[in-house]
């Protein structure tokens, strides 16, 4: 999520449609249909409401922790930007 925007070309992207739709479709099937091969109880109306806020609450998170600025720079004495593991007591 390099960009605030992320539902920038959302609706031309026909693949991503396809495959959120063949998923959407999949779970209401598993979870209405298919209660005694996945072990699930049908779905109300508003557990269905519920599930699908909690799960967009990942996309409202990922968009706020964009705004939190980071210092760029690099850690000294490491040139992929991680600090090296300590190896024994003596690394520490």
């Amino acid at each position: 999520m390099e960009k605030i925007n992320i539902f920038r070309g959302l609706i031309g992207n026909w693949v991503f449609l396809g495959v959120i739709s063949a998923t959407v479709v999949f779970q209401v099937v598993i979870i209405e249909f298919l209660g005694t091969f996945a072990s699930t109880v049908p779905l109300s109306w508003q557990f269905w409401l519920v599930s699908v806020g909690l799960g967009s609450i990942s996309l409202i998170i990922g968009a706020i922790l964009k705004c939190i600025p980071v210092k760029s720079g690099e850690i000294s004495g490491s040139p992929n930007g991680y600090k090296p593991l300590a190896n024994g007591p003596d690394d520490i």
